[in-house]
């Protein structure tokens, strides 16, 4: 699923990371930041008055004030749903994002090291962890987490990610990215967000 932005930041492209994670990355920077079958874990259960949105293969939980936001879509089949609060005018708007290719060019474990490869060479990443999970529906599944520092007019302000980058037992590839404030981020559900994640629902 796009680091986040910051309004008023510069985002570097590099050539590091394939097509769909840059895509992602820089989306999530755009939109947020106003800058394996039987017997794999089931989604985690989330409150009652959450909303259920569906992107492809993906199903996404949330909470009642979060909002699909606008996202474009890339010419190869690539496609990207961004979750999150409306535009409060705040620095850092909490949000997921979910991107799905069809056909994907290597597995989650290279894509999650090329999310990371990318993200310590332009913007920084601290404090980063990589664990391969279980996860139903998926075939294999990675989950990243790290934090930035980011520059906006503002001045700094640190964002922490929690990624889940999964091959589907349908040969594609998706790759659900999380975002928040640093600060606020054990606060704010991204984490239950994740763990919520339905990789079979949705369209097959």
């Amino acid at each position: 699923m796009r680091t986040s932005i910051l309004r008023g930041a510069a985002t570097r492209s590099t050539a590091l990371m394939s097509a769909a994670v840059l895509s992602t990355t820089l989306l999530l920077t755009t939109l947020l930041l106003t800058a394996c079958g039987g017997g794999s874990p089931e989604a985690a259960p989330v409150p009652d008055d959450w909303q259920t949105f569906t992107a492809g293969r993906v199903v996404v939980k949330a909470p009642p004030t979060w909002r699909k936001l606008d996202a474009p879509s890339a010419g190869d089949g690539t496609t990207t749903t961004t979750f999150g609060l409306p535009d409060d005018g705040s620095m850092v708007r909490p949000g997921v994002s979910v991107t799905s290719v069809p056909h994907p060019d290597r597995d989650a474990a290279d894509e999650a090291s090329a999310l990371v490869t990318r993200e310590k060479a332009t913007n920084g990443a601290k404090d980063v962890t990589t664990t391969e999970v279980e996860r139903a529906g998926a075939t294999s599944a990675v989950e990243v987490t790290f934090w930035q520092e980011l520059r906006s007019a503002e001045g700094p302000v640190e964002v922490a990610h929690h990624w889940l980058v999964a091959d589907l037992d349908d040969g594609s590839q998706v790759l659900v990215g999380a975002l928040g404030a640093r600060a606020d981020f054990e606060e704010l559900p991204l984490d239950e967000a994740i763990a919520a994640v339905d990789l079979r629902g949705g369209d097959s």
